[in-house]
């Protein structure tokens, strides 16, 4: 009944973005590329002569926000089915908050995270992604709709469901880079906790031609960006996490998730290397 209300209320914020035009600030830019995806369907590579001096086409943008625009723009129009996706993005994100906390947590808790998280999206006013003004407002829908899939993906992970965490992934990898990676980064934690050694040598060896430069790409990008918070918020917040962690784990004596403390180490050890690197 909670979940079930927190996301009607997702859905009642939404309706101001639904009764306008999606014209501000990057939703623009993901009509453009939709539009010039639908235009030349069934082909999905070609060049985009419509940005600087043009470039090829999902160089900038990951593919899977458009696709779904696209093909849905067919029978609503485009700005019709950029709406959809987006409110769908949007409201779907209470739902999987509570699928990762119950992953972790008892049922009560788990609701209770739900609601502070759900909270902080709505009230927090940043634009990098996930929350009500970045996503309704600026338009960054891409980083809503792989919030969805990667909160999914690390709660299929923690319950060892690897043939539902892996489609994720690579979904993930065609809507948000950099959560992509991150995701990439857990799986490899968790492998390495349960020496699974053939297994993350073959995974990331197959992965390699596509996981080592997208992840000094969009580390190298994240540690040089001028909103990025300092690095004494970074590790405070690190700690946080890590005593928040024990205090979970001194409750519940169970080593299955200490892959995330070793996954959030290696996040924020690149952070900073590529961060002096740059």
């Amino acid at each position: 009944m909670v979940l079930l209300l927190l996301s009607l209320g997702f859905g009642v914020v939404s309706v101001p973005f639904v009764l306008g035009d999606a014209d501000s600030w990057d939703m623009v830019g993901h009509l453009s590329h939709a539009a010039m995806q639908r235009e030349m369907l069934p082909q999905l590579v070609f060049w985009n002569p419509y940005f600087f001096s043009g470039y090829e086409q999902f160089t900038a943008y990951p593919p899977l926000l458009s696709l779904l625009v696209a093909l849905l723009s067919l029978a609503l129009g485009l700005t019709g089915a950029f709406k959809l996706v987006t409110v769908i993005s949007w409201v779907a994100l209470p739902a999987s908050i509570y699928f990762l906390q119950r992953s972790v947590l008892e049922e009560r808790p788990a609701l209770v995270g739900t609601i502070l998280t759900s909270l902080i999206l709505v009230l927090f006013p940043q634009q990098i992604g996930g929350t009500l003004f970045s996503t309704l407002v600026v338009g960054n829908v891409a980083n809503a709709l792989g919030l969805v899939l990667f909160t999914l993906g690390l709660g299929f992970i923690i319950r060892n469901e690897y043939r539902r965490a892996i489609p994720l992934l690579e979904l993930l990898a065609l809507s948000h880079m950099i959560a992509a990676v991150v995701l990439a980064l857990v799986i490899g934690a968790k492998w390495v906790c349960e020496r699974r050694g053939w297994s993350l040598l073959l995974g990331y060896g197959l992965a390699a031609f596509w996981l080592v430069p997208a992840l000094f790409d969009t580390f190298r990008d994240v540690s040089t960006h001028d909103d990025y918070p300092l690095t004494a918020v970074e590790y405070g917040l690190y700690a946080l996490m890590l005593i928040g962690y024990l205090a979970v784990r001194r409750a519940r004596p169970d080593r299955n998730l200490d892959f995330l403390v070793l996954a959030s180490g290696i996040l924020f050890f690149l952070v900073g290397v590529l961060r002096y690197l740059a």
